[in-house]
């Protein structure tokens, strides 16, 4: 009976299993690499249009690259990658 309720338990918590990528991680590859670099030094010191109310370089804005969420890609962010680069 207990092996039941340990194997009903685990089966309903099973879809809730998230596989979270690592920070620095722009493209969702599990890898911190040179493809997360470009992209990240693309986006440099972008955020979105509604920020600032001013458009800006905003045509580079990847949301992806905002590790900190601050709306702002900038040297923090290149910092969060770059601790995590290789992993």
């Amino acid at each position: 009976m207990r092996l039941l309720i340990v194997v009903v338990i685990l089966l309903a918590l099973a879809p809730f299993r998230v596989d979270a990528a690592a920070p620095g991680d722009t493209n969702g590859d599990g890898h911190v690499n040179h493809v997360d670099f470009s992209a990240l030094a693309l986006s440099y010191l972008t955020y979105p249009s509604w920020y600032f109310n001013n458009p800006g370089r905003n045509n580079y804005w990847n949301p992806a690259c905002d590790f900190n969420h601050d709306n702002i890609v900038n040297v923090v962010d290149f910092s969060i990658l770059a601790a995590n680069y290789g992993k």
